[in-house]
């Protein structure tokens, strides 16, 4: 190998190593800070078992009497339900109502040309709906 080769090699595995290095011991005393944190916050208990037989072992690691009374009620709930469900009926009826009179004023404007009335209206208005004359199969086979 050339020298110059193994030269560069050899700039270029300690210009790796500084980057390395310094890496390594940032996560190190990070792991290092994180263990000394659960060490010395140890809390009330660390599982159900350290608590009483009417307690448990919270997120916040204290132990917390069991609840005795269970709210179900579920009214409030309903009524927010209920009340979505109203306003998303009348968004979709109103939408659906815009819809059919954009169709019906397309349709009596004139403008559309595959409207059963457009043939008819191609006499009244000569500049707006160009005059077509519609052939069938059987015209067409019979005038090449």
């Amino acid at each position: 190998m050339n020298k110059q080769y193994k030269r560069s090699l050899r700039k270029d595995k300690k210009a790796i190593l500084c980057h390395i290095i310094p890496i390594a011991i940032v996560v190190g005393l990070i792991w290092l800070f994180i263990f000394a944190i659960k060490l010395t916050y140890v809390g009330e208990c660390t599982s159900n078992a350290d608590c009483g037989s009417n307690s448990y072992c919270g997120s916040d690691r204290k132990c917390h009497s069991m609840p005795t009374k269970v709210n179900r009620d579920f009214t409030s709930a309903v009524i927010i339900l209920s009340i979505s469900l109203i306003i998303a009926f009348i968004l979709l009826v109103w939408k659906k109502k815009e819809k059919v009179s954009e169709k019906i004023s397309v349709s009596d404007s004139g403008l559309n040309k595959y409207h059963p009335t457009a043939h008819h209206q191609a006499h009244h208005m000569p500049n707006q709906i160009p005059n077509v004359h519609h052939t069938t199969s059987h015209e067409q086979k019979n005038n090449p």
